[in-house]
């Protein structure tokens, strides 16, 4: 997870000399962090959709990849904040099964985190917006 968020930095590609000038000699540290990035890179890759794969595409290593997708899907943008805060008052269980009307809410809650506007209040929305279908009788 380090290579990914980027606390484990990459090493120096050579080794350095006793000068502490790089030499020609390639650095074993180096070539080990790069394969283990690059199968985290895979990995990251493999698991995404063509349309989100296009945008990450020319990233070089995992962590440029997430720190792109981290911006792409938590965008703090007032429009995405607004519609998802929007979404979540007028969500309504008709039609619904209790479960499906709460992993609904739940979804919309959980990427208005990600966007950096927690919904605190989710037993208040959920309680108000069941209607009477699940009301004890």
């Amino acid at each position: 997870m380090g290579i990914v968020d980027g606390t484990v930095k990459c090493p120096s590609q050579f080794k350095l000399g006793d000068n502490c000038v790089a030499t020609t000699k390639v650095n074993p540290a180096y070539e080990d962090w790069l394969q283990k990035d690059q199968l985290v890179l895979s990995w990251i890759n493999n698991s995404l959709t063509p349309s989100v794969l296009s945008t990450v595409a020319r990233s070089k290593s995992s962590h440029e990849t997430w720190v792109s997708l981290e911006k792409r899907s938590a965008s703090q943008s007032h429009n995405r904040i607004m519609h998802l805060r929007n979404e979540l008052f007028n969500t309504k269980s008709k039609g619904l099964s209790i479960t499906d009307f709460v992993d609904k809410v739940t979804h919309i809650t959980d990427n208005l985190a990600l966007a950096g506007k927690p919904d605190d209040d989710l037993v208040s929305i959920i309680m108000n917006n069941i209607g009477p279908t699940f009301e004890a009788t």
